[in-house]
């Protein structure tokens, strides 16, 4: 039922504000008590720029083309919304309708908790939408609209009821055709972290975002429009497909990595497209996932292998894309977020040392010893390392002990330390496996050994 009434065509009544005035900076408090103030004093072209707080409100543009931006950041300035959605844009807003640099919480509404957007066009950007419940969109709802939405991040938003619709992400209806690029929705409860119900006309693109530990699936579409779904990282997403097409048009999906996505990578009427158009599906290997942060270790399969066709020129960090991530000579953009960059030094590890094959058993409740090698050339001292900073594995793995010696016997001192090896993270079919660190100076480092699995069948 629910999907039936969003198709319809809707007719909203808006307030459209002008203004002939000079572009003016409206300072949230001091020259407003509140956002909403400052909106209702803008004209177009004004920007209001609000203090660090948490402010207790919920707020509509009213059709201005102004942008409401944070003076510091998402991490210190708040929106917590008091009934309905977080911000909403219903009357006739462009891209010159700007919302940056905020946390959008604790909105509770049917379409668009954290953001409704409604037949306009804003920008939402540089933005944490989170804890935000609602039916379809728990954190964005769009309904014939075409806004640009980048470098958010989507997480632990909420959506209850039942039907296709039903999404705790973004939900996308009628002849949108959204830019929706350098985003990590994550771990958004129920109905997916993108679902599409279009009607031809519509083009969405979903470009370079993360797509992880959302409970119902990562993307999901049905009926038709044209749907690009490009240099995406989706892995991980429970009770549903990585990519599932119900029915009517089948999306362009290219160059993306699809992995380990409970309702299988590919579902409903779309077939398996790994191995085609540079679709990939393997372990994209995040820095520390389970703590946030999705930016991509060394050796990660989704280095350099996207397409830079249509791709951003920056990443969720303001990073510049594309860099030669791999060291071949050529610049190619990541699948993902996040754009790897080469940073740290660089060091030599041996994993078991004195074993050439680098044997492991990932479900052994074992150890396993792994050696830092110090380096006369580079220069690095393997002394220096602060062993209460090292972790090892996809899941980080802390060292329980650690001891000095020259392990490839070439007069320096060597660190090496040991790790449970359940604690690592390392699965059957890896191949290799990062340790990563600091200095007691602060300076970063990484470095990269083969593993050979065993004892998994």
């Amino acid at each position: 039922m629910l999907k039936t009434m969003t198709l319809l065509a809707l007719t909203l009544f808006g307030v459209i504000a002008s203004g002939t005035a000079s572009a003016a900076t409206i300072q949230v408090p001091a020259d407003q008590p509140t956002i909403q103030d400052a909106i209702n004093a803008a004209v177009d072209g004004d920007e209001v720029i609000v203090a660090p707080g948490v402010y207790n409100e919920s707020i509509n543009f009213f059709g201005k083309a102004i942008t409401v931006a944070s003076e510091q950041g998402p991490g210190v300035t708040t929106i917590s919304a008091v009934g309905g959605s977080v911000v909403t844009f219903e009357s006739g807003e462009g891209p010159g309708s700007v919302i940056r640099g905020f946390t959008l919480r604790n909105g509770n509404n049917t379409f668009g908790a954290g953001v409704a957007i409604w037949f306009t066009s804003p920008v939402v950007e540089d933005n944490i939408i989170t804890e935000n419940s609602g039916t379809i969109g728990g954190a964005i709802f769009l309904n014939g609209a075409s806004p640009y939405i980048g470098r958010n991040l989507i997480h632990n938003n909420s959506a209850g009821g039942s039907g296709f619709l039903i999404t705790a992400g973004i939900a996308i209806v009628n002849v949108s055709s959204p830019l929706i690029e350098n985003n990590v929705i994550v771990n958004n409860l129920e109905g997916a972290g993108i679902t599409l119900t279009l009607p031809d006309g519509a083009e969405p693109r979903i470009v370079n975002n993360v797509v992880a530990g959302n409970v119902g699936g990562g993307i999901k579409n049905d009926f038709f429009g044209a749907i690009t779904i490009t240099n995406n990282i989706i892995a991980g997403n429970t009770r549903g497909a990585g990519i599932l097409t119900d029915f009517g048009n089948v999306p362009v999906v290219a160059f993306n990595d699809v992995w380990n996505n409970e309702g299988g990578d590919y579902g409903g009427i779309l077939p398996d497209l790994t191995g085609t158009d540079g679709n990939i599906s393997a372990d994209p290997a995040f820095v520390a996932a389970a703590s946030g942060d999705f930016r991509l270790l060394p050796g990660s399969v989704a280095i350099d292998a996207g397409t830079n066709d249509g791709a951003p020129p920056t990443d969720f960090d303001n990073n510049p894309r594309p860099v030669d991530g791999d060291g071949d000579g050529v610049a190619t953009v990541d699948m993902g977020a996040f754009e790897f960059a080469q940073s740290g030094v660089q060091v030599a590890i041996d994993i078991k040392p004195g074993n050439k094959r680098n044997v492991l058993n990932p479900r052994s409740r074992g150890g396993v010893w792994v050696a830092v090698l110090s380096d006369a050339e580079t220069p690095f001292d393997a002394l220096q390392i602060d062993a209460a900073t090292v972790a090892f594995g996809p899941a980080e793995a802390s060292a329980i002990r650690f001891r000095v010696q020259d392990v490839n016997r070439d007069g320096l001192a060597d660190l090496v330390l040991r790790f449970r090896i359940p604690a690592t993270g390392i699965a059957c079919g890896d191949t290799e496996a990062t340790l990563t660190g600091q200095t007691h100076g602060g300076e970063s480092f990484s470095g990269t050994d083969a593993v050979q699995t065993v004892g998994c069948r």
